[in-house]
């Protein structure tokens, strides 16, 4: 039995062996080549195999590829989110520079369908322009047209040549004009120290009038050369000149460039009404003159050729620089008071704006102190007053005084 077994054993074995021989034995037996049907079986085998590994292999390529594509969108959102407020700078910078023609359009119809809310901007503005203590008021260039066309008595007909007036404006000598020009310059000054009354002056002019004399103190109003009118209310108003007055009017009223260096509290009202009085003849002469010219020109027509450089393109003739409402109040006092006019404008408003009775400072503040900061302090104002035959009008347009 056991050697029975042994060969069945091996003949199993054999059998085992006999089918490996018989693969090999259909390669090696074969006459034509390779069996096409094993061979295209043994390529499908393989084609799966290779598709089953490059399968396998391209899984993790996927996967890396899959990670790549994943950082790469991680990274692309990254990006985005830190743009973004980058973007909403620029898109909120375009459209504040963006042209709002629209918005401008949907504006127009609110503001068309809500009149209450523009009646109450009109309103507000006119409640601020009420405010406004120094507007101007707006009147017509010719509402004084009547006034001029009528005779004024107290016009001089007949130029003085010894008026300082006629010889600075009305008729200047154009051959004393011409030189001092060049002299000028050429810068050719002459000088001259002088004592005037109790005050030394230092007169500068151009060399071409060296001749000329230092004025002399005057003694009274006879001196002046001043309309009648004002010569009536100086005498009440003024009198008799004081020391100061004496020796600053002949300079004042020649039209001389004045530098006064001695102005104290006590002499600032004498000087301040010489000063007034200068500027309203100044006035007064010019408007005389405007209309005695106007009167030729209409006479001689369109064809005439005069050439009359009475008006320029503005019609203020003075200016005064002060510092303080409260010394304008003064100024516009002592006008008032040498013209004497039957009515004026607006006068109750301009004390209401200049007008402070309240004492701020006591007795133990310097005189020049007080004398400079008394009653409105306030420096931002403007005041154009406007004279008619009759009437001082306050707040006047400044180019139609």
């Amino acid at each position: 039995m056991a050697p029975h077994g042994r060969g069945g054993n091996f003949r199993g074995r054999g059998g085992r062996g006999r089918g490996r021989g018989g693969r090999g034995r259909g390669r090696a037996t074969s006459r034509f080549g390779p069996n096409r049907r094993f061979d295209g079986a043994r390529l499908a085998d393989n084609d799966e195999s290779e598709s089953s590994g490059s399968e396998a292999d391209s899984a993790p390529e996927d996967e890396v590829m899959e990670d790549v594509d994943s950082d790469a969108d991680d990274d692309d959102e990254d990006e985005q989110a830190s743009s973004k407020p980058y973007m909403a700078l620029l898109q909120s910078l375009t459209e504040s520079n963006a042209p709002k023609a629209k918005r401008r359009k949907l504006e127009h119809q609110e503001a068309q369908t809500q009149p209450e809310e523009s009646s109450d901007d009109e309103e507000a503005d006119e409640a601020e322009e009420e405010k406004d203590i120094d507007r101007a008021e707006e009147e017509p260039e010719d509402q004084d047209a009547e006034e001029q066309i009528e005779d004024d008595d107290d016009s001089e007909d007949e130029d003085n040549l010894t008026d300082p007036f006629d010889t600075h404006f009305a008729h200047p000598d154009d051959d004393t004009v011409a030189k001092r020009v060049k002299a000028v310059q050429k810068g050719e000054w002459a000088t001259k120290r002088a004592l005037i009354q109790n005050l030394r002056a230092t007169v500068t002019y151009p060399n071409s009038d060296a001749g000329s004399e230092v004025p002399k103190p005057m003694a009274g109003l006879e001196g002046l050369s001043l309309k009648q009118k004002l010569k009536e209310t100086a005498a009440r108003k003024i009198g008799e000149f004081d020391a100061a007055q004496r020796a600053f009017s002949p300079l004042l009223f020649n039209y001389s460039d004045v530098l006064h260096c001695d102005r104290t509290v006590r002499n600032s009202d004498s000087l301040r009404k010489l000063t007034c009085l200068h500027a309203l003849n100044h006035v007064f002469k010019t408007r005389d003159r405007v209309i005695k010219n106007n009167y030729k020109l209409a006479k001689e027509g369109q064809d005439t050729e005069l050439e009359l450089r009475d008006q320029g393109f503005t019609r203020p003739k003075v200016l005064f620089l002060v510092p303080t409402r409260n010394s304008c109040l003064k100024i516009v006092n002592i006008i008032r008071d040498l013209c004497e006019p039957d009515q004026q404008e607006n006068r109750k408003r301009f004390e209401e704006g200049y007008v402070d009775k309240e004492a701020k400072f006591g007795d133990d503040r310097p005189a020049d102190f007080r004398d400079l900061f008394e009653g409105s302090d306030d420096d931002m104002f403007r005041l154009g007053m406007k004279f008619t035959r009759k009437t001082i009008k306050y707040f006047s347009q400044f180019l139609q005084l």
